[in-house]
């Protein structure tokens, strides 16, 4: 926590097992031409993502995507609050390894994606995921209508056969 610090090309990688907690809070991130995420958390317990700063220097490549939370192993609780990511390609990735059977509880408000969002799955993508995600009251970019933001949303994988989705309304102005 309270912490800068600069990235090149390779993203900040958090690996957990089931118990295992994680704070993540104050810390500001320079990013320079990231080639892959900002912020992964892959298995990581509980974890909670509070008032950070991640900003993007120079190029982001195709998949610079601002937050990751990937279930491999274990279920993943995952609370982001009070964060800005600026200058990446997309918002949020979320991907359940194992076909949905571990499970992404995962609740996002407050969050500032400063960046060009205007396709999909720019605001997210969910891979194989089958819960609800909570991700209101965030900034989408320059968007101010929910239709549009809901429309940069991919569900891949078997995310609408095992009925995952996520919740965007209502969005925060700019």
């Amino acid at each position: 926590s309270e912490n800068d610090f600069a990235l090149v090309g390779a993203p900040l990688v958090v690996y957990g097992v089931g118990a295992a907690d994680l704070t993540l809070a104050g810390n500001t991130v320079s990013h320079s031409d990231p080639t892959g995420p900002g912020l992964v958390l892959q298995d990581v317990g509980n974890a909670s993502v509070t008032d950070n700063t991640l900003t993007v220097t120079g190029t982001p490549g195709p998949a610079a995507i601002a937050l990751a939370a990937i279930a491999s192993t274990n279920p993943i609780a995952l609370t982001a609050t009070g964060n800005t990511f600026t200058g990446y390609n997309q918002a949020l990735y979320f991907g359940d390894v194992n076909g949905g059977a571990l499970g992404i509880d995962a609740t996002l408000n407050d969050n500032v994606f400063d960046f060009v969002i205007d396709a999909a799955p720019k605001v997210a993508e969910l891979e194989n995921v089958k819960d609800e995600i909570d991700a209101r009251n965030n900034v989408w970019g320059t968007n101010t209508d929910l239709a549009t933001v809901e429309s940069y949303v991919t569900l891949s994988g078997d995310t609408a056969v095992q009925g995952g989705s996520i919740l965007l309304g209502p969005i925060t102005q700019p």
